[in-house]
């Protein structure tokens, strides 16, 4: 992933989405905390703060372009910021628990709309790595409540 507001592919943010999370059945209750993991492969020039958002529009993989990107809230669910190569943690709990809980159809936020990541970078692009597989994919940490 390249995050920047100016970057060579024009990107300014990344979607994530966990399509298959609802075939785990978990009830918000049992829901703890709920972070995203990331790993940035470059250090910034300075410190770059990485924002969460909450996505409110369906959006496709296929043909979502930088000019067809989806709404997504203007108020950040977390900010962590990042001063050097290596991994990162984003509390995307309160959006997780809502997405849990609505599961209308027409709810506002649902698995199938995610998050964004954006990147408060005037020059420059922050790189992440992406969902290859491969050795630093970014995570997602789910933990629950198991008693009672």
């Amino acid at each position: 992933m390249i995050l920047g507001k100016n970057t060579f592919k024009g990107d300014s943010l990344s979607l994530i989405r966990f399509d298959d999370i609802e075939k785990l059945n978990i009830s918000p209750e049992q829901v703890v905390s709920v972070k995203y993991v990331f790993r940035t492969l470059n250090t910034p020039d300075d410190k770059v703060a990485v924002s969460a958002h909450a996505v409110t529009k369906e959006w496709c993989s296929i043909n979502t372009r930088w000019k067809t990107k989806p709404l997504y809230d203007e108020v950040p669910l977390d900010v962590t910021y990042v001063t050097e190569s290596g991994d990162y943690m984003l509390d995307i709990t309160p959006l997780f628990i809502e997405m849990l809980s609505n599961t209308k159809s027409n709810a506002i936020y649902k698995f199938e709309k995610g998050f964004a990541l954006t990147a408060d970078l005037n020059n420059g692009e922050l790189y992440i790595a992406s969902g290859d597989m491969g050795l630093f994919s970014p995570v997602l940490i789910i933990t629950l409540n198991t008693k009672g």
